[in-house]
């Protein structure tokens, strides 16, 4: 991991910490996607992202890559 810094949008945060979303429900929700959107670029079915965007799920690594790569950001973005 690099030293530099990883920025979220306001709205990002507001989404996660006011709505209690997911950092990744944030996302999904700040690029206008809607879960059966993001569950077609990332080749899962739309119950797979949805358990993907709860709370205490744990994303594996290839999780990461895939849900960062279609949401366009790092995937340091999707970790807390």
């Amino acid at each position: 991991m690099s030293n530099d810094k990883i920025y979220f949008p306001h709205e990002v945060i507001v989404l996660q910490f006011e709505q209690g979303l997911s950092l990744l429900a944030a996302w999904r929700n700040y690029r206008g996607l809607s879960q059966t959107d993001l569950a077609e670029l990332v080749g899962i079915s739309l119950s797979e992202l949805v358990a993907l965007e709860q709370p205490d799920y744990q994303l594996t690594r290839q999780q990461f890559a895939l849900l960062a790569e279609a949401l366009n950001i790092q995937h340091e973005h999707l970790t807390d």
